[in-house]
């Protein structure tokens, strides 16, 4: 678990350092962040409609995100740091454009004090079980990575409220907080 917080704090801190140079590419949202260093931060009230529309999209990205980090993480042993440092990037990113922790905290602390939880403990067990595959043992590699797989299968489904949880805390508290 410490491996994946620390691969994620390093992404975290090099997508702030490098917050100029990436945020001007539109590489994760397709347009420019907006720079609250620059501009006074608004809020914006988005209807109801939108907001359930953004759960489905939020919720659907967070389980993809899951099941990869569980089935790919355990057959290719580093995707699992890959992928959370793609969410930490990200973050980093928003923290320099924010300009502020308490824009930050707003935005990302309801939803994220659940979501990242799950993300870290897929991607920890995940590379648990991708550990075990790659040094193998007696009952052989494909019976351990078939074991793997299905135990990582039922704690996916474990996860799902966690991450339903989490979707309606981004899209309809965040949102009003």
């Amino acid at each position: 678990m410490m491996v994946i917080v620390g691969v994620f704090l390093v992404a975290f801190v090099a997508g702030y350092r490098f917050a100029p140079q990436l945020g001007k590419k539109e590489w994760f949202t397709g347009h420019p962040p907006v720079n609250f260093r620059d501009t006074p931060y608004v809020p914006i009230h988005t209807p109801l409609s939108e907001q359930h529309q953004a759960f489905l999209h939020i919720f659907t990205y967070n389980t993809l995100a899951t099941a990869q980090i569980l089935s790919f993480g355990t057959v290719i042993f580093l995707f699992s740091f890959f992928r959370i440092a793609m969410v930490g990037c990200p973050l980093g990113v928003a923290f320099w454009y924010l300009g502020s922790p308490w824009l930050w905290a707003r935005f990302f602390l309801p939803h994220a004090l659940v979501e990242l939880p799950v993300l870290f403990y897929a991607g920890a067990i995940s590379m648990n079980s991708g550990l075990r595959w790659l040094v193998g043992g007696p009952e052989g590699r494909w019976r351990i990575l078939k074991r793997e797989l299905a135990a990582n299968l039922k704690l996916f489904l474990l996860l799902i409220p966690f991450v339903i949880f989490a979707a309606l805390l981004e899209a309809y508290v965040t949102n009003r907080w």
